[in-house]
């Protein structure tokens, strides 16, 4: 199996605390984002590459990370244009090539990660596709990514992109286990009118509907998607640092 770690976007909801760097590239303690998701994929056993996809300051992030990681190879692709997930998974396409690959964003931030009990248990089980899910308290965070409906067996029914009334409080998010061969539905994936660009939802969509076996796994005990400041001060809190909002360090925090 690989791993597929997107991490070409800019962020631009983040600047103020970003500077213009890739958000990926954002440090907390001694490591930076993209090497946290890096460490964290590279200590699965079934994981025999990891490859990244980069487009804005790639050489940025190619320097960072390398070309190995705890004895793991390191591949890139380049994603020329920033037209969203789906485009970005498209450019790693050929470097995926017949591979089962488990889907990671760079800018999705989890501690303690259930990724190696998942894959184990979609080797077990056979399933075509599981969904990394956060449960939620606060339902209104299932509006910003996606909704899933589910049956008394676990099997995924149906998606949504962001619901304006959710199925439940199931949220997902882009951490996705995929068999192999299946960014051949990329090109069967529709362009959505409003945004122009591949929605990652519109492509579970089309799996779910030539494959079923969709189920979902737990991705781990905390969740943060790096989109805005606020997402940032969240993500530094977990690491047990104060943050510092108008104080004028680079990262707006400060250690304990």
């Amino acid at each position: 199996m690989k791993a597929v770690i997107l991490a070409a976007g800019k962020g631009k909801r983040i600047d103020s605390v970003t500077n213009g760097e890739n958000k990926c590239l954002l440090k907390i303690r001694d490591k930076t984002i993209i090497e946290y998701n890096v460490e964290n994929i590279s200590r699965i056993d079934e994981i025999n590459e990891i490859i990244i996809v980069v487009g804005y300051r790639s050489h940025d992030i190619m320097s960072k990370v390398g070309n190995y990681y705890n004895g793991k190879r390191i591949s890139y692709c380049i994603q020329k244009e920033q037209k969203g997930l789906i485009n970005a998974l498209e450019a790693a396409k050929y470097a995926v090539e017949d591979n089962d690959f488990i889907l990671i964003l760079g800018d999705e931030f989890i501690i303690n990660n259930n990724y190696s009990s998942a894959i184990k248990r979609f080797y077990e089980k056979k399933y075509n596709c599981m969904i990394g899910i956060v449960e939620v308290d606060d339902i209104n965070l299932v509006k910003k990514t996606y909704t899933i409906e589910i049956d008394k067996n676990d099997n995924i029914l149906d998606f949504i992109e962001k619901p304006i009334k959710p199925f439940n409080n199931i949220m997902g998010t882009g951490n996705i286990i995929f068999k192999k061969s299946f960014l051949k539905y990329i090109d069967q994936t529709p362009v959505n009118s409003i945004r122009g660009e591949k929605e990652l939802v519109d492509f579970l969509k089309i799996i779910l509907k030539e494959y079923g076996k969709v189920t979902t796994f737990k991705v781990g005990d905390s969740y943060i998607n790096l989109n805005t400041k606020e997402d940032y001060y969240n993500l530094v809190r977990l690491f047990g640092i104060k943050v510092d909002i108008y104080g004028d360090s680079k990262y707006g925090v400060e250690s304990i």
